[in-house]
């Protein structure tokens, strides 16, 4: 037992030097600290970028991985900073979107837990509240914004892609060079 216990012991230790801390937190629901419950996130999709990652806990890792899935197809094998650009704003805004969301699941159950008739909130209390309002006010805001300018980047790749791969026929003359 006790050499299953040791095992147990480097793997997690492993793990938490992976994640660079003892104390993991998901970005996107900014609680789940169980380091086995912890999934490597490709940001851009392991396409446009396999290095560029950051842990997430399993629920919230799913989410934004089926996210993904919707955004638009890779135009080509290799493809142009502007749609990589174009796919790092979309999975940001599905980022922003995993935030709000979880923060009104958060501010719902505190809504509902029965507080004790003589408890008062502190002035910490009520500058963390203020914080998270205003935060999620501005992921409100931004989201939608780094979404549509994602989409138009990658509608420009691919019409810049369509241009690059079209012959050029304005340039030649049949008649003068046959």
């Amino acid at each position: 037992m006790k050499n299953h216990d040791h095992k147990s012991e480097r793997r997690k230790q492993r793990r938490l030097e992976d994640f660079g801390t003892n104390h993991p937190i998901c970005l996107g629901c900014l609680f789940d600290d169980d380091w086995s419950g912890f999934e490597i996130h490709h940001l851009l999709g392991r396409f446009f970028n396999a290095y560029f990652t950051w842990y997430f806990c399993s629920n919230c890792h799913d989410w934004l991985s089926e996210r993904q899935k919707l955004h638009p197809k890779p135009i080509s094998k290799t493809p142009t900073i502007v749609e990589i650009a174009g796919h790092a704003l979309l999975n940001l805004a599905d980022i922003f979107a995993l935030i709000v969301w979880k923060l009104q699941l958060r501010r719902l159950r505190h809504v509902d837990q029965p507080k004790h008739p003589k408890s008062k909130d502190t002035l910490e209390q009520r500058e963390f509240g203020l914080f998270i309002h205003v935060l999620e006010s501005f992921l409100i805001y931004v989201e939608p914004q780094f979404r549509n300018l994602g989409i138009q980047l990658i509608d420009e790749a691919n019409r810049l892609a369509t241009l690059l791969i079209a012959p050029e026929k304005s340039n030649h003359d049949p008649e003068r060079h046959p």
